[in-house]
């Protein structure tokens, strides 16, 4: 990738400062020890990373890498390995023997992760002037081994609008698409996407599940009508809304016994409500702590689902291990239900 020390400048200007004050305790870690006193000298922590991208570039570099690797990315899709021997596939990879222009790949072998590293140009309106500017995007292709098998996530970060041209999350949808498509047909890596749709209506429907709550979902109607609620708690319901209809209609059962016809009709309403409609997304929330929006096909034309990844501050922190816990979990659920439904 070219001028890279120049770029990860220009990236490293975007971190937040948890992001920033996490780059120069990586690289104080990756130095020897009298690195630390230099760096006390300095006067703030962007005048420490400019000062040491001149210096000692290639330790910062290895520092930047590090906290790509730690990050919380938001988005991401899970497809199935269908081959027993992957790791051949990806071999050019890790020993970055693979070359393309404006893209770098980095193999970390403890986290079965890779960073991989483009180059992205945007244009920027600064001071009423529409200027150029330049930053590292990164995506990482992550492998989690499981009893059932092998599965490839596929993780793209946030990025500013700027370098978007307009696009929102169909930006996202590109970039994984370009990254599936580069280890499918360039690596020959076979895969099989993953939707979770399946999956998550088996989730909202056990009443003992209590790791992941429905805490907002969408919903489209046969006639055209579309709702968006939002909810602390809710199960086995399709819409926190029908269900306390439901609710109230179970509970007043005796003063509908004048009205059997309407209470039928609404009754079955409800359930041909829930069973006819469309559900676009749904978020679940892991834990009470991170949040995740679910967007199936029907809301992005896509095979696979869309994990869209929403965070408190104690989450972001957590970065790749809370990106980590959910995708184990569903991972499993998937895997525990898909048995399920193929013994039935």
């Amino acid at each position: 990738m070219n001028e890279v020390t120049s770029l990860i400048k220009e990236t490293v200007k975007e971190f937040n400062n948890d992001k920033k004050g996490k780059l120069v305790r990586n690289y104080l870690k990756n130095t020897k020890s009298h690195e630390v006193r230099s760096v006390q000298e300095k006067d703030n922590i962007e005048e420490i990373i400019s000062d040491k991208i001149k210096s000692d570039p290639t330790n910062v570099k290895k520092a930047f890498v590090d906290v790509l690797f730690e990050q919380l990315y938001k988005y991401s899709a899970i497809f199935k390995v269908n081959n027993s021997n992957y790791e051949e596939y990806i071999e050019p990879l890790k020993n970055k023997t693979y070359d393309k222009e404006n893209v770098e790949f980095v193999f970390n072998e403890d986290m079965q992760s890779i960073v991989i590293m483009e180059e992205k140009i945007g244009h920027k309106l600064v001071d009423d002037s529409l200027i150029e500017v330049k930053r590292i995007n990164t995506s990482l292709i992550t492998i989690i081994n499981s009893e059932n098998g092998a599965y490839l996530v596929i993780s793209t970060e946030s990025i500013p609008q700027y370098y978007r041209r307009n696009e929102s999350t169909q930006y996202y949808l590109n970039k994984i698409d370009k990254i599936r498509n580069f280890i499918e047909n360039t690596l020959f890596l076979s895969l099989s996407a993953v939707d979770f749709n399946y999956t998550i209506e088996q989730i909202r429907k056990k009443d003992d599940e209590n790791e992941m709550i429905v805490s907002a979902q969408s919903m489209n109607t046969n006639s055209g009508a579309k709702a968006t609620l939002d909810s602390s708690s809710s199960k086995d319901i399709i819409l926190p809304i029908l269900g306390e209809i439901k609710n109230l209609l179970e509970e007043n059962v005796e003063l509908f016994q004048q009205c059997n016809e309407g209470y039928d009709l609404l009754k079955n309403y409800i359930e041909e409500l829930e069973k006819e409609s469309d559900l676009p997304w749904i978020t679940l929330r892991f834990n009470n702590k991170i949040q995740v929006k679910f967007l199936f096909e029907i809301a992005t034309n896509k095979d696979y689902t869309l994990l869209n990844y929403y965070s408190d501050y104690n989450s972001s922190k957590k970065g790749r291990e809370a990106m980590n816990d959910v995708t184990n979990k569903i991972i499993s659920k998937y895997n525990t239900f898909s048995n399920n439904f193929s013994e039935n």
